[in-house]
């Protein structure tokens, strides 16, 4: 098939078919495999070859038989073609380097922005775009940075003020806080020494009670003493009761509880006049005893209420002593402070107004640059708002689409007249285009013939191939038109056509009409005549 030839070189260049077809579908069922595909062409002195291939996957480009970059990804190869190597996309192939009727759009049937991005390809303008874009990114980097030293410069100058003011605090209230430092400290050092004089007549008065641990083991002895006669006391007590109850038991009784034997009444009598004689000594023992008990009680309590007062008195005069230690001890700590303090103002009034001085310097300088730095990018900013001005659309490429589209439309009117085509095209610097008869009226694209409109197709095609020539930004001396002048032309259409092309191949294009016309051969300088063979498209 004559389509798998465009396919074949749609897929060297681009790696997709030019109809559309999905890549396992370009294997014919018989083969399966070890498709490859190899595209060999020349721009100026340099020689290129494009091999790719499916299953296996393969895709190399050799430049003057150099593997380029065997590491890269496969879209930044393919983009370095389109951008570096070709000059044009696949879409631009579609339009420029084959015309095909089955999915060819014409210029003027493409959308306002397809027109804008065809054109730009053909007069190599995209480079513009992808400055314009690079722009934008540098110059989005230049507002960061811009709010960056914005905010650096308000960071030094806050800090440039709290410096200065610093350092006026230091030359205007060092020296009287200083002074009144060394007040305080005068005051403390005076309640210390006072507060010092003050314990040691605590220490004189303490020293008087002395005697009171003396006066406490006294009050133990005596103690102990009246524990003694309690004991004796009892004992006499007890005696006396059991004397008693002897007694009464005699008195009472005839038969000994023991033994069991009568008593006889002498011993009763002699015994109980001995228990009587015994009760009387015990009597007048226990009185005795009573009358040194109550003696030795009484010492005992005054010692103990002399002692409760000497400790009352002594622990009210600790007390006192322990709060006077702590109140002196916070006066030393805190004059220590004040010492520390005094040093520290010294050490600021000898030295860190030399570093103030140094730190402020430094400050000013960093501020300089920053602010110097600021306004190089606020003159860099100036000059890249003129700069995105240019790389608009309405800019640099606007004043170069100006120039290129009357030459465009000089040329689709000249080819127009070879095929004695009585209008005219015009298109202005936004694409759009007016058509006018030779009676003058203005029509649109639409209201034209369909041989008309194959007509002016064909004449912008030429238009283009031979403008991309002429600015040499589209890099291919290749036109395929396939079946383009079967459908809508006639025969003297046709025949002025094949004169443009002829034209145009001895300037150096080369042109390749697929076509079903009988007669077409006879205008031609060589034909390949394809068949299909047991499946398979041949060149007969």
């Amino acid at each position: 098939m004559k389509s798998t030839i465009i396919d074949a070189i749609s897929f060297g260049l681009f790696g997709k078919a030019f109809r559309g077809i999905k890549k396992p579908s370009l294997i014919n069922s018989i083969n399966q495999r070890d498709s490859v595909i190899e595209i060999s062409f020349k721009i100026g002195q340099d020689n290129y070859n494009i091999l790719r291939g499916q299953k296996p996957h393969r895709f190399e480009v050799y430049k003057n038989d150099n593997q380029l970059n065997e590491t890269a990804a496969i879209s930044d190869m393919q983009k370095h073609i389109e951008m570096q190597i070709l000059g044009f996309d696949f879409a631009t192939f579609g339009r420029v380097i084959v015309m095909s009727s089955m999915n060819y759009t014409p210029f003027l049937l493409l959308s306002a922005n397809e027109r804008r991005q065809f054109v730009e390809t053909m007069l190599g303008l995209s480079v513009f775009t992808e400055m314009n874009k690079q722009h934008k990114t540098n110059l989005s980097k230049i507002k960061d940075k811009s709010i960056l030293l914005t905010a650096e410069i308000s960071k030094l100058e806050s800090q440039l003020k709290d410096k200065t003011e610093f350092l006026q605090y230091i030359k205007n209230n060092l020296n009287a806080e200083l002074l009144e430092s060394r007040t305080q400290l005068e005051t403390l050092l005076f309640d210390i020494e006072k507060l010092g004089k003050e314990l040691k007549d605590f220490d004189t008065k303490l020293a008087q009670y002395d005697n009171i641990d003396k006066l406490d083991s006294e009050i133990s002895d005596i103690y102990k003493s009246l524990q003694e006669v309690k004991e004796k006391e009892s004992v006499l007590k007890y005696t006396l009761k059991e004397q008693s109850k002897n007694k009464s038991f005699l008195e009472n009784n005839n038969i000994c509880n023991h033994c069991l034997q009568d008593i006889s009444k002498d011993y009763k009598e002699s015994m109980i006049d001995k228990i009587e004689q015994n009760e009387n000594d015990i009597t007048t023992s226990l009185s005795s005893i009573l009358s040194e008990l109550s003696k030795i009680n009484s010492t005992f309590e005054n010692k103990n209420s002399e002692l409760k007062k000497l400790e009352s008195e002594k622990n009210k005069l600790d007390s006192e002593k322990n709060t006077k230690q702590i109140l002196r001890k916070r006066l030393i700590s805190d004059s220590k402070q004040i010492v520390s303090k005094i040093e520290n103002l010294k050490i600021k009034s000898s030295s860190n107004t030399d570093d103030i001085i140094t730190e402020l310097s430094e400050i000013e300088n960093k501020l300089k640059d920053a602010r110097n730095e600021f306004e190089e990018l606020k003159e860099i900013a100036f000059a890249s708002s003129i700069v995105s001005d240019l790389l608009k659309d309405s800019g640099i490429k606007a004043d170069i689409i100006k120039q290129y589209i009357p030459l465009l439309c000089a040329y689709a009117n000249q080819y127009l007249e070879k095929m004695n085509v009585a209008i005219k095209i015009d298109i202005d610097e936004n694409f759009n285009e007016t058509i006018i008869t030779r009676f003058a009226n203005e029509y649109s694209y639409n209201n034209l013939s369909a041989g008309e409109r194959v007509r002016v197709d064909l004449s912008l095609a030429f238009s283009w191939s031979r403008l991309a020539k002429t600015k040499n930004s589209v890099h291919t001396n290749l036109l395929i038109l396939d079946e383009t002048l079967d459908a809508n032309l006639d025969e003297s259409g046709t025949l002025a056509a094949m004169d443009i092309i002829n034209d145009l191949s001895n300037e150096g294009v080369h042109i390749f009409i697929v076509s079903h016309k009988a007669n077409m051969s006879e205008n031609v300088r060589s034909v390949l005549t394809l068949d299909k063979i047991n499946g398979f498209t041949e060149i007969v």
